[in-house]
């Protein structure tokens, strides 16, 4: 890592956060430019037109990942309110969101699947792709250059997930996938926005996974065209349950044996497929249908 990085990843956690600030957590490939999209459409009021002039990663910046790795503690500071960040960083590199200082929305994602995604992600931008199977071991183990998953998620949990913390709202992307436009209208009253019926569903949409896909503005095809290789997908099947298509009986054995007996312990469930997103959205009282 070089000098400079490193002296902002210290910062950041430093930083003042705004009272009109939303932060957008989670651990890598977790639906996180999904939710990105979602939100920058939200606090442009819906309006489609101010969000197409300008790609995702200008309108939702890496707080610490940059396209051109420049960003810092200063073009954080000069970004205009309300100001929209997303990042994977861990819990302790962040500031604190007590009382009323801005807005932090964490999304969460299956395991199998957010390994399942990484593993693609990392033979777009890696002309030496590790095979599946060591793949599979180094998520497992949490040696990936990501971190921990596990800690990830129960450290964020832990913290904001148990109490009570009315400026954070932990989502599924499973839950999107169950009922976008309940979570779009979950999301937006979160952010304080009230909208009609009509704004939501232009909303679901404008996000919905197949325009995202095609939407240069919104499927990070400038990271793509910069870094990636030939004919790469960053967004790419958004679907419940890939991971199946993808692991053995005992890979998916080892994950819940890793997984789920601390999951249970704390509390935090994990969904499977569509029908558990949609139990869990009905407990909430956020699925309608």
């Amino acid at each position: 890592m070089r000098p400079g990085r490193l002296k902002w990843l210290i910062t950041v956690k430093d930083t003042t956060v705004r009272p009109t600030d939303v932060w957008l957590c989670g651990y890598m490939k977790s639906g996180n430019t999904w939710l990105s999209e979602i939100v920058s459409l939200i606090m442009a009021d819906g309006v489609v037109d101010r969000v197409t002039d300008r790609p995702i990663s200008e309108r939702v910046p890496n707080i610490f990942n940059s396209p051109d790795n420049h960003f810092n503690c200063d073009s954080f500071k000069k970004l205009t309110d309300p100001r929209i960040t997303v990042n994977h960083l861990e819990l302790k590199y962040l500031p604190r969101f007590e009382g009323k200082e801005g807005k932090m929305i964490y999304i969460m994602r299956n395991p199998k699947d957010v390994c399942v995604s990484l593993y693609h992600v990392h033979h777009m931008w890696d002309n030496s792709p590790i095979d599946w199977d060591d793949f599979c071991q180094l998520f497992l183990d949490g040696h990936l250059m990501q971190g921990d998953w596990l800690s990830h998620v129960t450290d964020f949990w832990l913290t904001y997930g148990t109490g009570n913390h009315p400026n954070v709202l932990f989502i599924a992307y499973e839950e999107l996938i169950a009922d976008s436009a309940a979570m779009i209208a979950t999301i937006a009253r979160f952010l304080g926005k009230q909208f009609t019926a009509e704004t939501v569903a232009n909303i679901t949409t404008h996000c919905s996974l197949q325009t995202m896909r095609d939407n240069p503005m919104a499927n990070q095809s400038d990271l793509i065209t910069r870094f990636g290789k030939p004919g790469a997908q960053f967004v790419r099947k958004g679907t419940i349950g890939d991971w199946r298509a993808h692991m053995t009986d005992t890979q998916s054995a080892l994950f819940d044996e890793r997984f789920g007996q601390q999951l249970r312990a704390i509390g935090l469930h994990v969904c499977d497929d569509l029908a558990s997103a949609e139990t869990v959205m009905r407990a909430t009282g956020r699925f309608k249908h």
